[in-house]
């Protein structure tokens, strides 16, 4: 599967928001809500965070 470059920026900027929380890396609320809006896939959503999407919001 070819990533697109918006995808591949998202994932290191989730990784870097997950080694350092609080800086301004992407949210998983912030993926969740890019799903939704369909500007990525859930099948995208899972390679960025290694979790399915399920569609559900997470508390």
């Amino acid at each position: 599967m070819a990533v697109r470059t918006l995808v591949a920026s998202l994932k290191r900027l989730y990784e870097k928001g997950k080694k350092n929380p609080g800086s301004t890396a992407v949210t998983i609320e912030k993926l969740r809500s890019m799903v939704e809006e369909g500007k990525i896939t859930p099948a995208e959503y899972e390679y960025i965070t290694g979790e399915p999407y399920d569609g559900k919001k997470k508390n």
